[in-house]
């Protein structure tokens, strides 16, 4: 007598969870189990599909048919295997000598994953400087697809890192979800990884891409409005605008741009879709980046009410410039942004004149003032002002849901709503001179009158009783101020203390 058996067959995607039971009979199923696997895109058959049925397995032929026999009648739970090919539908359950053909067909998925740009080049990125390149991963196998993880392959792997995407993950049926891959070469040669991505479903093979960059000496290209327009590699040749040396440059270039007030006036936002380094505050005479004048020299841009001055999907440092009168000063998405001694002011949109989602945020030495909305606005973003004065806004930090925010020697008062709003975030306030309650409890902060200069007339540099003199730290923040003005003790002392805000008082 045959025992009833209960099987329990399971993979990780396919999610075939079946029986099997066999009854007892005499006799052996004398047709078998028989049928014809196809590729479902095409009906071609394929050929060298291991069947998996309780108790045993056979493998296709060349035309598709298979034929297992010498089985005892029952109930037999059936499914199939083929390297890169998955089931569209559940294999099933088969009683043999009354259903005993069983056709089925699978999609080859390899081709149904499709990773855009690839294979991918950065080309030329300055040494020691990164660049970053988000790829889009689009499913097309009809069902639902996780990450296991994400690997690096190849000798040169360490120079590659995943700035986005991880294991557990998940992208549905004809979604696309986006990866980055950041690059950082260390000396000037070329470099290359293959990207793999491996998924929970093991019957799915890797998805992997191939990966270069090369590594170069750094170039230093010009920007000069009035200039005519050149190959931009001196000040006699200058590009006209910021976007034309942008298309030019090489990741980690560092691009120079001579005082004037240009009207932006572009349809589009200055899109930042290389990792450079913009650099304001020159008269454009100079040959070494310790010649230029913040101060003297002011680099303005005017948005003219435009949505956005600034789009910064990638790494990017901007430093020295006045960037005034759009919707949004510097928007970053998905991107690694460093602001040093730069004044933004005038914009009018609900986003914030900083806004930042799902990135890393440096503001150094800035002057954030007079803006309808928030100073800065960040959601999922590491956030640092370091030496700030952020004042005279509608709000002055928004720190939205799962953002980590420090605040250190800086100044935020007088906005019209809260000066810090914690979404939920991590909050951090040392060192710095805060017009609202919960913050005295910080190591070194105040609550008191900055006593700025003239600030009806937007003077924000402090005045000789302000009790932001020497009430900062020196540590871990910037020696000079957004002038460029050494920080130090009024008087000198043994410890220095340097002071709060943007600018070091001048006596």
């Amino acid at each position: 007598m045959y025992t009833r058996k209960i099987l329990a067959l399971s993979t990780a995607v396919t999610a075939l969870l079946l029986f099997m039971a066999a009854t007892a009979f005499a006799e052996t199923c004398s047709s078998g189990l028989t049928g014809e696997v196809l590729r479902c895109a095409d009906d071609e058959p394929l050929g060298g599909v291991e069947v998996v049925y309780s108790g045993g397995s056979v493998t296709t032929d060349d035309d598709g048919t298979y034929l297992a026999t010498d089985l005892p009648e029952g109930w037999y739970a059936v499914q199939y295997r083929l390297p890169g090919y998955r089931t569209r539908k559940l294999g099933g359950i088969w009683r043999c000598n009354y259903t005993s053909t069983r056709n089925m067909c699978l999609d080859y998925v390899n081709s149904s994953i499709i990773v855009e740009p690839s294979p991918f080049n950065f080309g030329e990125v300055s040494a020691n400087n990164s660049a970053g390149q988000s790829f889009g991963v689009t499913n097309h196998t009809g069902a639902t697809i996780t990450i296991d993880q994400i690997n690096l392959v190849g000798s040169d792997g360490s120079f590659f890192d995943i700035t986005r995407g991880s294991s557990g993950e998940s992208i549905d049926p004809e979604a696309t979800h986006s990866i980055r891959i950041g690059f950082t070469p260390v000396e000037n040669r070329e470099y290359s990884v293959t990207v793999q991505i491996v998924w929970t479903d093991v019957l799915i093979p890797p998805t992997e891409f191939l990966v270069r960059g090369t590594g170069a000496d750094p170039d230093i290209l010009y920007v000069n409005p009035s200039a005519t327009p050149g190959d931009g590699l001196s000040w006699a040749t200058a590009f006209n605008t910021i976007p034309d040396a942008i298309e030019a440059a090489k990741y980690g270039d560092s691009i120079w741009v001579k005082a004037v007030t240009m009207t932006y006036k572009l349809a589009q936002p200055i899109t930042i879709t290389k990792s450079v380094n913009l650099y304001g505050g020159f008269d454009g005479t100079e040959t070494d980046i310790s010649q230029r004048s913040i101060e003297t020299n002011e680099t303005v841009i005017v948005g003219q009410g435009r949505n956005r001055v600034f789009y910064i999907p990638t790494y990017f440092t901007i430093d020295g410039f006045t960037i005034k009168n759009a919707k949004v000063g510097l928007y970053a998405s998905w991107a690694f942004v460093k602001a040093d001694n730069c004044t933004i002011t005038g914009h009018t949109g609900t986003d914030g004149a900083v806004m930042a989602w799902a990135s890393s945020l440096e503001l150094s030495n800035c002057l954030i003032y007079g803006n309808d909305y928030s100073g800065v606005n960040v959601f999922l973003t590491g956030t640092t002002l370091v030496n700030c004065t952020v004042v005279d806004n509608d709000k002055g930090v928004n720190s939205g849901y799962y953002s980590d925010v420090g605040v250190v020697n800086s100044i935020i008062w007088d906005n019209t709503g809260d000066e810090i709003t914690d979404g939920g975030s991590s909050l951090t306030v040392t060192y710095s001179n805060i017009d609202q309650d919960g913050f005295l409890t910080g190591t070194g902060n105040i609550r008191q009158n900055p006593v700025f200069y003239d600030p009806l007339n937007d003077d924000y540099t402090l005045s000789s009783t302000s009790p932001c003199i020497d009430s900062g730290t020196n540590v871990g923040t910037p020696a000079v101020d957004m002038y460029g003005n050494t920080r130090y003790d009024v008087p000198p002392a043994n410890t220095p203390y340097y002071d709060m805000g943007a600018f070091e008082y001048r006596p």
